[in-house]
């Protein structure tokens, strides 16, 4: 008798609830995986949203345009566009100062006004004295809040001030502190959040230091117009009197397109990727054992006439509720712990709080995923339930299996997934431009999530050819054997095994190699600018370190780390008195490195000061004595430079004579390296006489040498204790700590979380494979099989699957991930993290099957063998 279909439909949605009440444990395992990917996206895309660089915002607020000083007006000069204010013809040249403005122009403008003034300041907290940028600001102003938070919101009075959080951070103030600006002492009556570089001060119009900074020779005067865009006419009326204006509209224009919100949705795009195959190989998995469980109902389902769409639905709809119901709950948390991240963001940041953004567009994108994800993985062992034969579905027995052929998909999903790695950068359009010696991110990370697509499905289609010769090689031990043969006879349970571990593998692979490539560009990219533990001391005002300043410099050095030597730098001077702050002095010698291209066709080339050479000051860099070698280039008119600076055997040396308008005369000298110790040239001091006639040689920076490798602690304690000793406006200190491996941290973190995770996957996998083989094993319990040797199965078993699981999905993250900096063409550095992939490798499998053989409780043979 025909039946409508969708009676049918009925009935599999009936029996599919139903399946999922009877299995709750299995189905909360399921919506659990479904859940955490979606709410990883969805996280990541409110922090993404967050991070989106409105930078005519930061500059404007609301406002349309604002009004400053005409940059280089020389009384007649118009600006040329509105995206700055300065004039493009003017006939100022650096260091001639320009007519002063007409402020009393701004007042003939239609639109509403809101002035701010800015002026350098210095502030003294119990000692401590430090550089800043008083700001003066109508906070009563409706349009303050766009540029300044105050917390709480006040004004301050006659005697308080507010502190930008940078500030008070630095500082460590808070309401009620004490702070001294300029000669007065004034009371903190609140915190201020801006995104304004600098400011450290902010008072109302009416507050004394508002007077002291408009009389100040370095206050910066700003008038935001709020309305109408100004026209032609008004700019020009502004122009005649001093005055520019730029306006949001035209900034905006100049900005274009957000570069780093590109990048970050490149990002997401990969995340999105990543997570939706994991979502669909675990779940799959999970689905693929658990149904099998489930064979003889449906199959005495179909044996009452039941179609095979009916049996297929019963499946495929309990992936549709578990998928629909683990997406719902994965995008609620996800949006909470957005939420709570743009929160923990904005109390740690300094700048505005930024406003909580929903991603309207990519909730529901990811619940389509995660449901669509769920769904296909229910789909495929669905197909193959349905087309079982009944009466072995019925007996629980497993069907014969043909020998696995090698599949032609799967290479050809290979070969295209490493064609897209190689590539794919140089197709890939990239919307903000390529600029020689640049690789832009978008062109990146789009082909390393096809790569990783294309691979991990080619792996899917590898793994049942894997197992099946693996069991038809099968020797050794009789554990070994029975396990092997048992994965290539019940292969659609072993894949799913194998794809479980291989999912949280290949996300591995892909970070581990991708961190460990960041932290080696930073390595091989690293500017030295000494030796590492080599500081250097001058005044803060010049380039001299006197020797009075110098013992007090020390004497505060001595107190957070060693000063095992010290040494003066002695330099060429030449200066040039016609520059209006005072003369301007600078080095008259200059090595010239050799011009460096990349593969893009970028070249550059940078120079190296020339110093006297002295035993002391060499032992300070280098720390060891010149050789003779090196001692007899200096006597030959040779120079010692640093490695950081490209050379050959020769080099050119640059002389700058000031009486001749900056004339430069070069000669060519032997060269020799002395290793990575900065920005530095060595000549004997005849050789350098000779060279620059018109230099004086004059003492000039002081290097000291700790003997230690210096923490970032230490060296903010230094700056603290200068700061405190009253020297933080008087001298400048810096001490080399070599390049930055955070890295390495963040690399034991990924690796341990990705161990954690292969664990645990590979361990629920199993125990749902186990589960499922368990009439398999009571039979060989049956038969004799001791229980050594059925521990021995399980242990072999799992370590197959995770090891298989491993080396595919390890493969899989990584391969991407090397081709995607070899496209770089020189951009990023390569770096494998050899010892943690072959940790991951070899500990996990060995671990997880360890576990399975002291866990695994062998069943108790029964005296009648079902088959």
């Amino acid at each position: 008798m025909l039946q409508a279909p969708w009676r049918g439909n009925v009935v599999a949605d009936r029996l599919a609830r139903r399946e999922l009440v009877r299995h709750k444990g299995r189905s909360a395992l399921i919506i659990a995986l479904v859940m955490l990917p979606v709410m990883v996206v969805c996280a990541l895309g409110m922090l993404a949203a967050q991070e989106k660089q409105d930078f005519a915002a930061r500059q404007y607020g609301a406002a349309t345009a604002k009004v400053e000083k005409l940059q280089y007006w020389d009384g007649k000069c118009q600006q040329s566009d509105l995206t700055s204010a300065s004039c493009t013809d003017s006939t100022i040249q650096d260091g001639e100062k320009s007519p002063a403005p007409d402020w009393s122009a701004v007042g003939s403008l239609p639109q509403q006004q809101v002035p701010e003034v800015q002026a350098g300041q210095t502030v003294t907290v119990e000692g401590v004295t430090m550089d800043t940028t008083l700001a003066v600001v109508d906070l009563t102003s409706p349009h303050a809040a766009e540029r300044w938070a105050v917390e709480p919101s006040v004004v301050p009075g006659a005697h308080e001030v507010l502190t930008t959080k940078e500030l008070a951070t630095r500082l460590n103030l808070r309401t009620g502190s004490q702070v001294t600006v300029g000669d007065s002492t004034y009371t903190v009556a609140g915190l201020v959040r801006t995104d304004e570089y600098g400011v450290g001060i902010v008072v109302a119009p009416e507050h004394p230091l508002a007077r002291t900074a408009a009389a100040s020779s370095r206050a910066v005067r700003t008038v935001f117009l709020y309305g109408d865009e100004p026209t032609l006419g008004q700019v020009q009326q502004l122009n005649k009197a001093g005055l520019g204006i730029s306006t949001r509209e035209a900034f905006d224009h100049m900005q274009g397109s957000d570069t780093q919100a590109v990048s970050l949705q490149a990002l997401l795009l990969v995340v999105l990727v990543l997570a939706t195959l994991l979502t669909s190989t675990i779940v799959g998995a999970a689905f693929a054992i658990g149904i099998r469980q489930q064979r003889r109902n449906l199959a005495l389902l179909g044996a009452t006439g039941a179609p095979g769409r009916t049996l297929q639905g019963v499946v495929v709809r309990q992936g549709l509720w578990l998928g629909l119901v683990g997406s719902l709950l994965g995008a609620v948390a996800g949006v909470a712990w957005g939420w709570a991240g743009v929160r923990w963001l904005n109390a740690a940041d300094s700048g505005l709080p930024q406003p909580l953004r929903i991603p309207w567009l990519l909730l529901p994108l990811a619940i389509l995923v995660g449901t669509a994800s769920a769904v296909v993985a229910a789909w495929l062992p669905a197909r193959r339930i349905a087309s079982q034969d009944v009466m072995t579905s019925v007996r629980s027995a497993e069907a014969s299996q043909t020998e696995a052929r090698l599949p032609k998909a799967g290479l050809v999903l290979a070969t295209l997934g490493l064609l897209a790695g190689l590539v794919g950068p140089r197709l890939w359009p990239s919307g903000g431009g390529r600029h020689p010696g640049t690789v832009p991110v978008e062109t990146i990370v789009g082909p390393a999530a096809i790569c990783v697509f294309l691979l991990f499905l080619a792996s899917l289609f590898m793994i049942p050819w894997l197992l099946d010769r693996l069991g038809r090689r099968a020797r050794g031990p009789l554990a070994w054997r029975m396990a092997l043969r048992d994965g290539a006879r019940n292969r659609s349970r072993a894949t799913a095994t194998v794809a479980a571990p291989m999912a949280i593998a290949s996300l591995a692979g892909a970070l581990l190699v991708a961190n460990q490539s960041m932290g080696q560009t930073d390595l091989d990219h690293y500017q030295y600018t000494s030796r590492v533990g080599v500081g250097s001391a001058s005044s803060a005002t010049s380039n001299t370190m006197t020797p009075q300043l110098w013992q007090r410099t020390s004497q505060v050095i001595q107190q957070v780390m060693p000063v095992a030597a010290s040494a003066v730098v002695r330099e060429p001077q030449v200066c040039d008195s016609s520059v209006p702050m005072g003369p301007a002095c600078t080095n008259a010698l200059m090595v010239q490195g050799d011009e460096v291209c990349n593969d893009r066709g970028g070249c550059s080339s940078s120079s190296n000061g020339v110093s006297v050479y002295e035993p002391g000051y060499f032992r300070v860099l280098t720390g060891r004595d010149a050789t003779a070698e090196e001692k007899s280039l200096l006597a030959r008119g040779g120079v010692l430079v640093s490695d950081g600076l490209p050379h050959g055997d020769a080099v050119q040396v640059v002389a700058w004579d000031p009486a001749k308008a900056g004339a430069k005369e070069s000669v060519t000298v032997p060269a020799k390296g002395i290793g990575q110790v900065g920005q530095v040239a060595l000549m004997d001091e005849a050789t350098l006489t000779e060279l620059a006639t018109k230099a004086a040689i004059k003492d000039t920076f002081t290097f000291f040498d700790t003997g230690i490798d210096p923490t970032q602690a230490q060296v903010d304690q230094l700056s603290h204790e200068l700061s405190k000793a009253g020297l933080g406006n008087l001298a400048s200190v810096s001490v080399e700590q070599g390049p930055n491996s955070s890295y390495l941290t963040t690399q034991k973190w990924f690796a341990l979380a990705s161990a954690v995770l292969m664990l645990v996957v590979a361990a629920l996998a199993g125990a749902l494979a186990l589960r499922d083989a368990r009439d398999a094993h009571t039979s060989l319990a049956a038969i004799g099989a001791s229980t050594a040797t059925l521990r021995g199965m399980a242990a072999v078993q799992t370590m197959v699957a995770v090891g298989l699981g491993s080396l595919l999905g390890l493969l899989v993250g990584a391969v991407p991930m090397v081709l995607m900096v070899l496209s770089s063409m020189g951009g990023v550095s390569l770096g494998i993290p050899w010892g943690w992939l072959l940790s991951l490798l070899v500990v996990i499998p060995l671990v997880a099957s360890g576990i399975a053989f002291l866990a695994v409780r062998p069943p108790v043979a029964r005296a009648v063998r079902v088959d």
